[in-house]
């Protein structure tokens, strides 16, 4: 299964740990509407297991 957390703050990044965690996830997509806020996040994750994290860039809604 793949999932995406869209905005990584704080309650997104538990809710992006606690699926990576999960084995039925074989990928977790992260995006935020601040630019580069996800990458720090994507690193930490991706450090603990194996689960690969992906990010996905919002596109600019104005």
């Amino acid at each position: 299964m793949r999932i995406a957390v869209i905005g990584v703050s704080r309650i997104g990044r538990i809710h992006a740990a606690n699926l990576r965690d999960l084995p039925e996830v074989e990928e977790v997509v992260l995006a935020d509407a601040v630019p580069g806020v996800e990458r720090p996040v994507a690193c930490d994750l991706s450090r603990r297991r194996g689960v690969p994290v992906r990010l996905e860039e919002i596109p600019d809604a104005r």
